[in-house]
């Protein structure tokens, strides 16, 4: 027996899952945009990126993430961060490390922190 709420229930979840591929494109770009700084590879980028919003998710649509944009990059953020620790290099890809974002951090203020332009 269906009940109104049963219905009320998978219409939200109808207008969650739709609220969240909407926010898959128009937030996909910017996301790898960043991984790509962060990683200095992009098809890592878009790996992590895809990442993230699979981690995401499940949260999105408990009703758990107020902000997603700002969600989404801070799961970005931290996929990065935890495979830079595991694997000690920011990314697996064959980027010659002269061009890459940590060399040029690196040089500009002495540290490798991936934050600097």
């Amino acid at each position: 027996m269906t009940t109104m709420m049963s219905v009320v229930r998978e219409a939200s979840h109808a207008g969650e899952t739709e609220r969240f591929v909407r926010a898959v494109g128009t937030e996909r770009r910017r996301l790898a945009g960043l991984a790509y700084v962060l990683c200095g590879d992009r098809a890592v980028a878009e790996d992590l990126v895809a990442e993230a919003f699979a981690r995401v998710w499940p949260k999105w649509r408990a009703g758990h993430v107020d902000d997603l944009p700002a969600y989404l990059r801070r799961a970005l953020v931290n996929l990065v961060q935890g495979r830079y620790r595991s694997t000690g290099a920011p990314s697996t890809g064959a980027t010659d490390s002269a061009s890459s974002p940590a060399s040029s951090c690196e040089a500009s203020c002495g540290r490798r922190c991936y934050a600097c332009p």
